[in-house]
């Protein structure tokens, strides 16, 4: 005869505690996306008065906080003129390298005044390939308007009634790195008109970083990089992790915020969607720099074009931050 026994169920097993929360932060390095994504790697500053969220991408670039404008300001920018320098600046139009002469050249589709000093000759011409001469369009052009020009080492400011040329000054040396980061419109534009925006208290805090730059000597030549430092900067073509490619040079290293989700390089302005510049150069020309299309593609346009601007900076990791609410959000703000 069998008996059989019956087996008692096993009590359920307890249910596991909910995981600790982790504490709020309370400095500006527990906002960063590579130190707790939970909190939103998100912070607001003051621009113009005005609270303005830039991302939190990173607590070690350089050992500091880097932050990136979340929207594009409101301004577009050029990235850098065609033409020579003057006067600590950039200035001219259409001129594109040189010929193979040593005399520059102008852009192909570029009209412009072609000036001889000596003879006091005004004329207006479409630049040819190397070592041909221009195509003569118009004769004693006057009135052209306080243009800057440049020719065989001269800048020209204008003309006068009789369409004579007004020296300024000669000697010039001609610009070829169009495309050069350092000393460009944006790198200017960045420190005299971008900066002074952002709240007085704050901007004591802004460190002095070093970044990499593609090298002047690199453009239309073998890749090198240099180091300049910066209290704000645009972000590079490597920092967005994107793919390497021969005609970019390395610039710093890959940020993990962008490593394979190009959707959160789309940047937006107040309305809508648009392009933004990058400080990186291609080495394939003296003019055309690395920019972020609208749809989160890269791209490669001429220096002169205008394109949206995203600063980037960094701060002390310690700053303490804070939680406020705006316009019936939760948001964190750097504690003054």
């Amino acid at each position: 005869m069998l008996f059989l026994v019956g087996c008692k169920a096993s009590p359920p097993l307890p249910t596991p505690p909910p995981p600790t929360p982790p504490p709020p932060p309370k400095v500006l390095s527990d906002l960063a996306y590579d130190v707790n994504e939970a909190f939103g790697y998100t912070v607001y500053i003051e621009e113009n008065g005005k609270p303005t969220p830039y991302l939190v991408l990173t607590n070690n670039y350089e050992d500091n906080v880097l932050l990136l404008r979340k929207r594009l300001l409101d301004e577009f920018v050029m990235y850098n003129e065609y033409g020579f320098y003057y006067d600590g600046r950039i200035r001219g139009v259409g001129l594109d390298s040189y010929r193979g002469n040593g005399k520059p050249r102008l852009d192909e589709h570029a009209y412009a005044a072609y000036v001889n000093i000596d003879e006091q000759d005004v004329y207006r011409m479409k630049a040819y390939p190397d070592n041909e001469p221009p195509i003569l369009l118009e004769e004693n052009v006057k009135n052209l308007g306080p243009r800057l020009f440049y020719y065989e080492g001269s800048v020209i400011d204008g003309y006068n009634d009789d369409g004579i040329p007004i020296l300024v000054e000669k000697d010039i040396p001609y610009k070829n790195g169009y495309a050069y980061y350092n000393g460009s419109i944006i790198d200017d534009y960045l420190r005299d008109n971008f900066l002074p925006s952002i709240d007085a208290d704050l901007q004591k805090h802004i460190v002095d970083t070093e970044i990499t730059i593609t090298a002047e000597s690199s453009l239309w030549s073998v890749p090198y990089t240099e180091q300049i430092v910066r209290k704000v900067f645009l972000l590079s073509h490597t920092e967005l992790s994107l793919r390497k490619s021969n005609t970019r040079c390395v610039e710093g290293a890959e940020l993990r915020y962008f490593a394979g989700d190009y959707q959160r390089l789309i940047a937006y302005n107040s309305k809508e969607a648009s392009s933004w510049m990058l400080r990186t150069p291609s080495t394939t020309s003296f003019s055309m720099v690395s920019v972020i299309c609208y749809d989160g593609t890269i791209d490669s346009w001429a220096s002169n074009e205008v394109n949206g601007v995203r600063p980037a900076f960094c701060l002390p990791k310690n700053l303490p931050i804070h939680e406020d609410t705006l316009e019936g959000e939760k948001v964190y703000f750097i504690s003054k």
